[in-house]
């Protein structure tokens, strides 16, 4: 056969290898090493491969023309640039756009499951300590004081 049956894991793993090979090898992109479905440019364009859904943010001309480059390769639609500051939901996951960056979050069911998974569900959260905005805590620690 010469073509991958739809549905079959091997086709599926076909298609990421092949999207990931035109993202890296076609687009330069470089791939991330901790987590191999994010893929970024230098152009600041972060781009997060599922299956075929390709999502990410970046400078709004630099994903339109990560988007022109990948419609030459592949037969994309695309849905309109989300601008920044603003909070959605894509493959079961919340994500805030803010100017410069992004964040994602899971599903409190999701949190929930791997808490239970871990026996943590009784667990109750403490505050962390931390510094107000704008203040030092000094300079960082010598190996030889890392030590003590």
């Amino acid at each position: 056969m010469r073509k991958q049956l739809p549905g079959r894991r091997t086709a599926g793993q076909r298609w990421v290898d092949h999207a990931t090979a035109l993202l890296t090898e076609g687009l330069g992109k470089i791939r991330c090493v901790e987590c191999p479905c994010f893929n970024q440019s230098l152009s600041g364009v972060v781009i997060e491969l599922h299956m075929d859904d390709f999502h990410g943010p970046g400078p709004l001309e630099a994903c339109s023309e990560v988007i022109a480059k990948l419609k030459q390769h592949l037969k994309l639609k695309a849905s309109p640039l989300v601008g920044p500051e603003v909070r959605c939901q894509h493959l079961r996951r919340h994500r805030v756009r803010t100017h410069d960056s992004a964040f994602i979050g899971s599903e409190r069911r999701h949190i929930d499951s791997v808490l239970h998974a871990l026996g943590l569900e009784a667990g109750s959260a403490v505050p962390t300590a931390s510094l107000p905005p704008g203040q030092s805590d000094g300079d960082p620690l010598t190996q030889e004081q890392h030590r003590r």
